[in-house]
């Protein structure tokens, strides 16, 4: 961070680039660090990533290679949407949500903050993902998540995080 202490900001754009460890709140620091800093964080979309023109891109999200974002999709600050995965018209993401590569997200589906989908979710049209989720388990999500539930690859049933 001492490099960028010394940068002139003259237009200067950055991008804070993390894993999705900590449910995305690491990035998400390292974030508010650097825009505090005077940075402009515009969203980052890869070559071959498909954009409808009506979708909002909030600062410092990146889009990958092959992704979908649908017509009328919000995606917030902060996020990730891995290669190829697809975003359904309407869909919204709240701030530093994390898709893996192909993640699949119907139309009209709301995944809220620092919630962090793995390869091989489809979450069917509409449905909504909690506040701080985490979905390892391939396969259909047909139902709304409760907030911090935490489906688990190594676990049978879901797990919740109860308290602030």
């Amino acid at each position: 961070m001492s490099v960028l202490d010394e940068m002139s900001l003259d237009g200067s754009t950055a991008f804070a680039a993390l894993g999705a460890q900590f449910l995305n709140f690491r990035r998400f620091e390292l974030m508010a660090q650097v825009k505090s800093m005077g940075f402009k964080m515009p969203p980052l979309v890869c070559r071959g990533a498909v954009v409808a023109a009506s979708a909002k891109l909030g600062e410092n999200s990146f889009i990958g290679a092959g992704a979908l974002v649908g017509v009328g999709a919000d995606i917030g600050f902060n996020c990730v949407v891995g290669a190829g995965a697809q975003i359904g018209a309407g869909t919204k993401l709240g701030p530093s949500v994390w898709l893996a590569p192909g993640v699949l997200l119907g139309p009209g589906c709301s995944v809220g903050p620092h919630a962090i989908l793995d390869m091989g979710v489809m979450v069917s049209d509409g449905v909504q993902v909690g506040k701080q989720c985490v979905l390892q388990k391939p396969g259909r999500v047909a139902a709304d998540v409760a907030a911090k539930t935490f489906h688990l690859a190594s676990f049978a049933s879901p797990v919740m995080v109860w308290g602030s």
